[in-house]
């Protein structure tokens, strides 16, 4: 389906947009981009719809990185925007009629930006298609509630009432019923695939599953709408949501688990140990490829 097939069929269910928030994620997970007049649709199909390709590479904090070589250091040049197919999709918690579209960038030829996060992963999938492998994956990302702040470097504060200690309370997920059933009904509504829900440990903070799946691409996309949506959803009920490592000293962190395996083309798990409980040699690969790799992915993991 074309991406002009697919907005005319987006306006039949749910009218016209005002307007498309268009998204980009960066090497941070993070979604930049701009708002475009649904009048804009056609320039966006034409490659027309631009953002420099150093937006792909800022500093968690938003800034440009001399070291890496891009932005007005070079002058800046642009990247294309170009839509991510089935990513178009209401802004449920906006009060007009707003949609949203997962973009990727490319090259003015329509070539994909090497820098590109979505790009880097599509890659690996690529290696793993060449060696008859097919990765299954899932996430599963904590967040906490917080107070609304008026000054972004104010320290966290937790909603009023709750315990210190919360795993697993479902008096606490009752207590803020509204908040996550508007969570979960807004997911459902952009097709994200939400398994289960749960209190976890630190005051105020839960954890929502999503189901495995062997689209990795996919699996990464619905990792960061869903943070998108979690911060715009509780702000209709007066609370902010954080998803920082550690938001409180005292208690504990929150996490982002990835949950991955590997299946051979007849769907046996090349992970799973023999019957003498023995690692595969596939595992052990993986595991050492980890350990080598960790080092220096740490300019990632830390923000």
């Amino acid at each position: 389906m074309t991406f002009a097939e697919e907005f005319d069929n987006y306006c039949k269910t749910f009218g016209r947009p005002d307007y498309i928030e268009i998204l980009l994620g960066d090497i941070n997970g993070r979604l930049l981009g701009k708002w475009l007049p649904w009048q804009g649709r056609d320039k966006l199909v034409k490659g027309d719809v631009r953002i420099p390709i150093s937006t792909l590479a800022y500093a968690i904090t938003g800034e440009e990185v001399e070291a890496t070589g891009l932005g007005l250091i070079t002058g800046d040049p642009d990247g294309c925007l170009a839509p991510i197919s089935g990513r178009l999709q209401p802004v449920i918690w906006a009060k007009d009629n707003r949609a949203q579209l997962l973009v990727d960038m490319v090259d003015f030829a329509g070539a994909p930006v090497k820098l590109s996060p979505r790009y880097v992963l599509q890659q690996m999938c690529n290696r793993c298609d060449d060696r008859g492998i097919v990765p299954v994956m899932a996430t599963e990302l904590e967040f906490t509630l917080i107070k609304p702040r008026i000054d972004g470097h104010d320290a966290p504060c937790p909603p009023d009432g709750v315990l210190a200690a919360q795993p697993y309370d479902l008096d606490v997920v009752a207590t803020y019923a509204p908040i996550l059933q508007d969570i979960l009904a807004t997911a459902k509504a952009q097709d994200l695939p939400v398994d289960t829900l749960s209190a976890e440990y630190a005051p105020g903070q839960f954890e929502i599953n999503f189901r495995h799946s062997s689209d990795i691409l996919a699996c990464a996309e619905v990792t960061i709408l869903f943070k998108r949506l979690v911060r715009n959803v509780v702000k209709n009920h007066n609370m902010a949501a954080t998803f920082m490592a550690k938001p409180y000293v005292n208690h504990a962190g929150n996490g982002m688990h990835v949950h991955l395996s590997l299946q051979n083309l007849q769907g046996q798990n090349l992970f799973a140990a023999d019957k003498r409980g023995r690692l595969t040699p596939e595992l052990m690969q993986a595991v050492a490829g980890l350990m080598d790799s960790l080092p220096a992915m740490q300019a990632i993991f830390m923000p």
